[in-house]
């Protein structure tokens, strides 16, 4: 059970990735189920909450897209959906421990 829904949760953030105001309660709603479910079942399957997991979405892809050499960090900051580069830096080097 947990795999397919990762995977159905992840498609809907990549979905919405250039959409900063994309919120936990839109992925709730887009996935089909409320607020609190969606945060249970992420804590159970990936011990984060649902704002942790967007974050997370949002930081691989921009990895890819910084490997690819797709884009100036700001650029890519703002197409994974960072309204601020500098927020987006700092979540980028807490998450992997190295600056973009």
């Amino acid at each position: 059970m947990g795999e397919p829904l990762i995977n159905k949760l992840t498609g809907i953030v990549l979905a919405n990735l250039r959409d900063e105001n994309f919120s936990v309660d839109t992925l709730a709603e887009a996935a089909g189920m409320s607020h609190s479910t969606l945060y249970r079942k992420l804590k159970q399957l990936r011990n984060q909450d649902a704002t942790q997991f967007i974050r997370e979405v949002r930081l691989h892809r921009a990895m890819e897209l910084l490997q690819q050499d797709e884009g100036t960090v700001a650029e890519i900051a703002y197409r994974v959906g960072f309204g601020s580069s500098t927020y987006f830096t700092k979540c980028f080097r807490d998450y992997f421990g190295f600056p973009p």
